[in-house]
């Protein structure tokens, strides 16, 4: 039992060491064991950073107007700084393209080829196709001597890194054993055995990582095949929207604050966003990501002007004023200036203020 022999640790470096049963070390040391009476005393994991993932907070209406909002977050010991992420929400799935083709140009037993006309009759344009033919409510691949193909519109992924295809189709008239080819321009392919049944069949998931199209093709010359509808949908694998780097009005990464709250400007007016925010530990470690929120911009109700006109000097809407031109100045009404976010523009809470521009002095009050 310890303490013994004036040994009074348990660490990775003792003797004994602190190994664990399935191999490795503990690499949490257990030191200055002391016994007094019947009782032990020690300290775990001395002089270990303390490490928690820091919690959003809500905005208060104030602090949201239609292109910006103040993030807020719990502080948390230890840390360096924070980054927050913003972006807007995507769907984990998305329909990317719905063609019927019955819109009314598919009404008859064509003859003649129309692959190089087909934005003449599809609802989406960027169709492509080679022995293509007008059919009842479908479109008929193939000819009675050679295979037929058609290809949708190059599709973008966005953050998705997948899509289902689903393809309602038949074999045409009497042509069993039509073989028909699905396939990515990606490089993935499947292959469906169409009968005199109309039937959809859901392809995939394909995977995709930029901009695809999908190819529909007969495989057997002189057997034809119908397709009635195409339907494609992007989903992620993960159920969960891939992070981006990216900086814009969209989607913002920001590294290295030091407070815990962050105004996050020039986004898209009115848009809704989610953000999250983790903690960068003095010691160059990460914390996980934070719960997401969610905030819709112009949806802060404590925020409108009075008393100003937007004469195109001094423009003021959703809690943002702007000086264009003149170098200007923002005042409390006691009469302390405000910070601009940028130059010639600021973000104001509800309260009375003093706007300068050249000459002019406005008073402006938000509510």
């Amino acid at each position: 039992l310890y303490p013994y022999g004036g040994n009074t640790e348990l660490t990775d470096q003792s003797s004994p060491a602190a190994s664990l049963f399935s191999g490795g070390s503990l690499g949490k040391p257990v030191t200055e064991i002391a016994a007094n009476g019947d009782e032990v005393g020690l300290i775990f994991n001395k002089g270990a950073l303390i490490k928690r993932v820091p919690e959003l907070q809500e905005s208060p209406a104030s602090e949201i107007g239609s292109t910006f909002f103040t993030a807020h977050w719990s502080d948390v010991p230890n840390v360096e700084s924070y980054t927050l992420q913003v972006t807007t929400p995507e769907p984990v799935e998305m329909q990317m393209l719905l063609e019927e083709f019955n819109n009314g140009k598919f009404n008859k037993e064509g003859n003649t080829d129309i692959g190089s006309q087909l934005d003449n009759y599809m609802s989406t344009t960027g169709w492509t196709g080679s022995k293509v033919f007008e059919a009842q409510q479908a479109v008929k691949l193939g000819s009675g001597k050679s295979t037929g193909s058609i290809t949708t519109p190059a599709l973008n992924p966005g953050k998705a890194d997948q899509m289902m295809v689903y393809v309602t189709n038949s074999a045409y008239g009497k042509d069993n054993g039509v073989e028909l080819k699905v396939s990515s321009s990606n490089g993935y392919s499947l292959t469906l055995k169409p009968t005199k049944d109309v039937t959809t069949n859901a392809c995939g998931p394909f995977p995709v990582s930029a901009p695809t199209s999908f190819t529909f093709e007969t495989l057997n010359a002189g057997k034809r095949a119908l397709i009635k509808k195409v339907e494609i949908w992007r989903s992620s694998s993960s159920g969960q929207k891939a992070p981006s780097e990216q900086g814009d009005a969209t989607q913002r990464t920001i590294t290295g604050i030091t407070e815990n709250n962050y105004l996050v400007a020039d986004l898209t007016t009115n848009g809704t966003f989610e953000y999250k925010v983790k903690a960068i530990y003095t010691d160059g470690t990460e914390s996980a990501w934070s719960q997401e929120r969610t905030v819709v911009l112009g949806s802060g109700t404590a925020t409108g002007i009075e008393g100003i006109n937007n004469d195109g000097t001094i423009v003021a809407r959703n809690g943002e004023v702007s000086i264009n031109g003149d170098a200007g100045s923002v005042f409390t009404i006691d009469g302390k200036a405000v910070s601009a976010i940028a130059p010639n523009r600021w973000q104001l809470t509800p309260g009375i203020y003093v706007v300068k521009a050249g000459k002019q002095a406005r008073k402006l009050i938000v509510r």
